[in-house]
């Protein structure tokens, strides 16, 4: 897997992309792939760019009705296009929405884009100068380049040119639409949050290797097996070149080469190559076979391993228990420290969420359904916080409140104790079933 390639400046822009037209995403034109690539070989990273997902999508918009709304004829919803552009975000740390629009110059349908598919012009393409280009194989994984023919060129996003950008595509069956990405709004290719520490996950990939391959063929040889140095048949000079000598050089090759390939099947599928093959450089002996004490690693592996993983976190900023990872020295975390491991994370994943929250205002301020949001509230739920619908928080005030916070995340009472210590404090039976409670966290 290749990593960036120029670390002083992390996306080289400076080189000319092989596409024509085509602003080189790094200097090979492939760097959101190659991030993704390395996000999804780390388990650390994967879990990191998951949780941090997590919390920006936090328990979906505080509008219900919002949340739920299908918003183009393939049936996509709000929560769905959030949780989208969270991963998208979180990975790559932009994203990319697609707009339709109907003849009065209103939104009528919103599609989600891969921002990794979108590429700037370079700046000597006049002919789309200001445009975005859409392609959905840069890193040729289909193909073995790059067709021209069926990049996609858009404009950006912008309600004031929409009718002036009909009128030239020559009405609206004809109008492609238009894309809002972040990175063009921007100004320049964005770096991923992971940046600073692809590199640290592309080691934790390369470990999760050795570990497996040390446990199929304890990765280091055993043994040298020490032969006489291999005449080059080929090259050797022939006193009378005929079809006999060519037959007796083959036939030479031919049993060195099923030499070689027997004594590694010898060894076995599992333990190939446990036994290394070293050709002597004069035949004063036969073969002769050799014991190798192999190196303890393991503690170097172990330590680059942990090291990685806590450089990986520490860059997401986020709690250790929050990603399974222990305190030394103890058993576990109650359910106090989550909370409040909960509540620091919602607080450094705050300006994501406020980011989307403006986003969506500003995108459906021109929807052409007017009531897709009755309370024109388009702010997230944090995931720290408790979801309490009932008349008695009203009637008792904050502290009732206190107090069933503390019963939810007591973890000594079962799911259906709590549920009826609940009922008996005047919380009714749709409020109770809201909250939540997991029944299989309890202490014996």
């Amino acid at each position: 897997m290749k990593a960036t390639l120029n670390t002083s400046k992390r996306i080289y822009t400076g080189k000319k992309c092989r596409v024509n037209g085509i602003m080189s995403y790094d200097i090979d034109n492939k760097y959101p792939q190659r991030v993704l690539d390395i996000i999804s070989n780390s388990g650390t990273a994967s879990s990191c760019v998951e949780l941090f997902s997590s919390f920006i999508q936090g328990k979906g918009f505080r509008d219900t009705t919002f949340y739920r709304a299908i918003i183009n004829n393939k049936g996509l919803t709000n929560d769905v296009l959030l949780k989208k552009l969270s991963d998208n975000w979180a990975s790559l740390s932009d994203f990319a929405v697609h707009f339709n629009y109907n003849a009065l110059g209103e939104i009528s349908e919103i599609n989600y884009i891969p921002s990794w598919y979108l590429r700037f012009p370079d700046y000597d393409n006049k002919e789309y100068a200001g445009k975005i280009a859409l392609y959905d194989d840069w890193d040729m994984q289909r193909e073995r380049s790059v067709d021209e023919k069926k990049i996609a060129w858009y404009n950006p996003y912008n309600p004031n040119t929409v009718f002036d950008e009909i009128e030239e595509a020559g009405g609206i069956e004809y109008y492609k639409g238009q894309i809002l990405w972040y990175a063009y709004e921007n100004g320049r290719y964005s770096l991923s949050h992971a940046d600073p520490v692809l590199e640290d996950m592309q080691t934790e990939g390369k470990s999760k290797t050795y570990k497996y391959r040390n446990i199929s063929t304890n990765f280091l040889a055993s043994h040298i097996l020490i032969t006489d140095k291999k005449e080059s048949f080929s090259n050797q000079e022939s006193v009378q070149e005929n079809n006999e000598g060519s037959l007796v050089r083959r036939r030479l090759e031919e049993t060195d080469n099923a030499f070689d390939e027997a004594f590694e099947d010898f060894q076995g599928s599992d333990e190939a190559l446990k036994i290394m093959k070293v050709e002597k450089t004069h035949p004063d002996q036969t073969f002769e076979l050799k014991k190798v004490d192999i190196q303890d690693v393991e503690d170097l592996y172990q330590f680059t391993e942990e090291s990685c993983r806590d450089n990986i976190i520490r860059r997401f900023t986020q709690p250790p228990v929050l990603v399974g990872v222990q305190v030394a020295g103890k058993l576990g975390s109650s359910s106090k420290e989550i909370q409040e491991a909960r509540e620091f994370y919602d607080s450094i994943t705050y300006k994501s969420r406020l980011l989307f929250e403006q986003l969506f205002e500003r995108i459906f301020s021109n929807f052409h359904d007017k009531s897709i949001n009755p309370s024109n509230d388009y702010s997230i739920i944090p995931i720290s916080e408790v979801i309490i619908e009932s008349s008695i928080i009203k009637e008792l005030g904050v502290g009732a409140l206190q107090t069933i916070v503390s019963i939810i995340t007591d973890v000594r009472l079962t799911g259906d104790q709590k549920k009826t210590v609940l009922t008996v404090l005047g919380l009714d039976e749709e409020s109770v079933n809201k909250l939540s409670i997991d029944p299989t966290k309890t202490i014996s």
